[in-house]
């Protein structure tokens, strides 16, 4: 992983010493919390699903009033939700980046890799799971209590789509509010001008420097949360379709408000050379393979004949995974030759700036003749290792070592 690193400024030196066991054990321990983290979450989200039904609350003696009034009501059902969610989610990446820099990764890389699969799991296990089984027995749960747990069971496809609703306004409020306060970046504005006001007396360039200090952005709680939208537009497509419009809807901002902060506003702390894109394609295999379950376990509640049908899907679903996963993983796992030659080539040209900067015509004569047959052979090997580069760039080292000694 420490070739996924672009500069040495990404790499963990205090993580480069510690032994496997270390690593293991600490990883260990981060599971452990992990997985205490994911049980104490369900209990306020299983709360806000449980005081979101409105026939409970117009019992209460006060509340009841109050949920009766047209806004009120508009609010609960479209705001509060969502807004409720969407703070217990955003409050994750800040937890598991404190958890994974203990865990002991070596760069940036490999810390923005764990947090992003971490991120992910824990969305489908609160945001998915404990939002649909606890919506969906709280919307049958006078059925549980009068008739037993087996009515509950055969009403549960009943109870799925009312449940579905929750999700489409969450995803709308996440496209409308989440990614207009992400365009405008309050937050970011505020520490801004806190650093501003800091740096003022550092001069043009302890200003700039302090400025852009708060640009640094990792891809940890950007990726997983399209993957997560992903996810619901098509486990929830079987429920209720118009989930797909915003789906829709939330592509379009993410889209547009990505690009604008990717491209002028954030900047990205490493280079990972494409490692995100293996989980991004695990991702969204792990969408499809839970969106078959789903939609099985809705047939059989529903008592559909045929449901044995898709068993065979399950394992076209494997196999194209596994395809995919063979003829994508050397681009993973290997950078490409032909991007280390360009870097010999720049390591040459840079070679030569030294040398010809430094008065030594006939080494720089030398290193550009070297430069000269590796760039001959080199052309059109996209896919095969070329060894006259690097034993040109070695051979004019040397010459340069030579003639300084």
């Amino acid at each position: 992983c420490c070739c996924c690193c672009c500069c040495c400024r990404s790499l963990n030196w205090g993580k480069l010493g510690l032994r496997y066991w270390e690593v293991g054990l600490r990883r260990g321990v981060v599971y452990t919390v992990l997985v205490l983290l994911a049980f104490t979450y369900v209990v306020p989200v299983a709360v806000v699903q449980g005081l979101l039904q409105l026939e409970r609350l117009q019992a209460l003696p006060v509340i009841g009033r109050l949920v009766t009034l047209p806004g009120v009501r508009s609010l609960l059902l479209g705001v509060l939700p969502g807004l409720a969610l969407r703070i217990f989610v955003l409050l994750l990446p800040v937890i598991l980046y404190a958890l994974n820099r203990r865990a002991g990764p070596v760069g940036a890389a490999q810390l923005d890799g764990w947090v992003a699969t971490h991120f992910f799991a824990l969305q489908v296990i609160i945001v998915f799971f404990a939002s649909f089984i606890t919506g969906s027995l709280f919307n049958q749960i006078n059925v549980l209590f009068t008739q037993g747990l087996a009515p509950v069971l055969d009403r549960l496809g009943t109870g799925a789509p009312q449940t579905a609703n929750f999700f489409i306004l969450y995803i709308i409020f996440t496209a409308f509010i989440g990614r207009s306060f992400a365009l405008l970046r309050p937050w970011g504005l505020f520490m801004s001008s806190i650093r501003a006001l800091a740096a003022r007396n550092r001069g043009r360039s302890g200003r700039r420097r302090a400025l852009l200090m708060g640009t640094y952005r990792m891809f940890g709680p950007s990726v997983p949360e399209h993957s997560m939208m992903l996810l619901l537009a098509l486990v929830l497509s079987v429920i209720a379709p118009l989930v797909l419009c915003a789906a829709f809807v939330f592509f379009c901002m993410a889209l547009v408000v990505e690009t604008y902060n990717w491209v002028w506003v954030f900047r990205r702390p490493y280079e990972g050379g494409g490692r995100l894109w293996k989980q991004m394609f695990r991702h969204v295999f792990i969408a499809l393979y839970v969106f078959q379950i789903i939609m099985a376990a809705l047939l059989i509640v529903k008592r559909f004949v045929w449901v044995a049908l898709l068993v065979p899907l399950f394992f076209v679903t494997a196999l194209v995974q596994h395809i995919g996963s063979k003829l994508l993983q050397r681009s993973w796992d290997v950078l490409s030759v032909r991007a280390a030659h360009e870097l010999d080539v720049q390591d040459r040209q840079e070679a030569l700036m030294s040398l010809a900067a430094s008065q030594q015509p006939q080494l720089a004569g030398k290193l550009a003749g070297n430069s000269a047959l590796a760039a001959q052979g080199g052309d059109g090997l996209a896919g095969q290792p070329h060894a006259g580069g690097g034993a040109g760039l070695a051979a004019g080292l040397a010459a340069v070592s030579t003639g300084a000694a």
